[in-house]
Parts: structure tokens; sequence; C-alpha cells
């Protein structure tokens, strides 16, 4: 799917007469086509919510996806915010992890539990992009819940069914949610005591999962966290 950028060089090319015709088509067009051109039209000015509230009461993931999209262009946050809170609890997980990826850098105080929530997602792939976006945004709010995350058992490595057994896990969301912590600047002892405890969890399939929690531990200031290096390196 194109990019905002690509989408706006796009239609800064077309004649005025090419836009007006778009712009007239659309409500008219099937839910299959509506999509791949609901963000150009956007583009060029036209609002995209009646197509993008239709699109989304369908159950078609990219139809879900193209309407994130183009709401995400808008730049009224009152007239796309009730539509992307939709778009939170759709019932395809590509369209939640999208509308996931616009709030996660744009929220409102109101929108946060919403988004919170999906780090209970049932979906594994909503809750890694959840930990992967906390990484980038550092909600002080979603440290909870990423500790949560860090006993995330979702085995990525049983989706290469064409591949030998991978000799360890793949706990990606886990691995994820430590990564996610490391990048706070402070975190409460809660967080730290979590991270400690991974580390030194023998029961963990992924070992990677350890190690990501001993480099997000790495600067703390904490007298227990240079027994956990010692005792990582001397596998006691």
């Amino acid at each position: 799917m194109l990019r905002q950028r690509n989408l706006e060089e796009i239609a800064s090319t077309l004649s005025a007469q090419s836009k007006m015709l778009l712009d007239a088509l659309l409500p008219q067009l099937s839910e299959s086509i509506a999509g791949t051109f609901l963000g150009l039209a956007t583009a060029t000015g036209t609002d995209p919510t009646p197509t993008a509230r239709r699109l989304l009461s369908t159950e078609g993931p990219d139809n879900g996806v193209a309407a994130v999209q183009a709401l995400a262009m808008l730049h009224s946050p009152t007239a796309r915010s009730s539509l992307m809170r939709e778009a939170l609890q759709h019932a395809r997980h590509a369209v939640r992890r999208a509308a996931l990826e616009y709030f996660a850098a744009h929220a409102e105080a109101a929108d946060r539990p919403l988004v919170l929530l999906l780090a209970k997602d049932p979906s594994a792939a909503v809750r890694l992009a959840f930990a992967e976006q906390m990484a980038a945004h550092r909600w002080p709010d979603a440290i909870g819940a990423l500790v949560a995350l860090l006993q995330d058992t979702r085995d990525f490595s049983l989706e290469a069914p064409y591949q030998p057994r991978a000799r360890q896990a793949s706990y990606n969301v886990a691995r994820a949610a430590a990564v996610a912590l490391g990048r706070y600047d402070v975190l409460p002892e809660l967080a730290i005591t979590a991270l400690i405890a991974k580390v030194t969890d023998t029961q963990c399939d992924d070992p990677i999962v350890g190690c990501s929690a001993l480099e997000s531990l790495a600067t703390r200031d904490d007298p227990r966290i240079m027994t956990t290096v010692e005792s990582r390196l001397t596998g006691r």
C-alpha cells in the first residue's frame, strides 16, 4: 500500500477534472475497489469518512487497512477519532494493528485505555506491534502491560512449516517487550524486578528473551543487577 507522501505526490499530478471525477466515483465504487482509490481521493481533498465507514463495516483486512490509512491523512482529529476507535476493535488483526500504529503516535488521553487493551489482543501480531510501538513512543502507562508481555509464549518459530523445527523457541513478543522496557529512561522497581526474573528464568525456552532483558538492565542503577549479570555469565 502506498505511503501518504506517495499518494500526495500522485494527487498533485492530477488535473482538477480528474480530482472531481474521482470524488464523484468514490461512493459508487464496490468495496473490492474503493479501498484502492480511497487514499488517493483523500490526498486530493475528498472527505474519506463515508467510504472509510463503509469499508470498516466489512471483514476484509485490506479494506480496513485502507480505511485506517485514509483516516490518518485527515487533518481533523475529531473527524477521524470515532472511526479509528472502531478500527481498534475490528475483527481482522491487520486492521487493529494499523489502528494501533496510528494511535501509538497520535492518541489523546481518552484513547489510551483502548490502545492498552491491545497488549492482551488474541493476535500475537498485534501484541508484537504493541511492544514495538511502545519501544518507539515510550508511554509511561504502558510499562505494566510490557511487564506482562515478558511472559508471552507465542512461538513464532512454528510459522515456518516447510523448514525443520527450530532448535529453540522464538518468543518474539516477549523479546520485543524486553527491548521496549529498555528504551525507557526510568523504570519502576516492578519492571526492573520483572526483567531480573526473566534473566534468571531457566525454564524459558527462548534464551534470547533473557538476553534482551539483560541488555535492558545494563545501564540501570540497582544493586541486584550486578549479581544477576554475574549469575548469567557463570551460568549459576
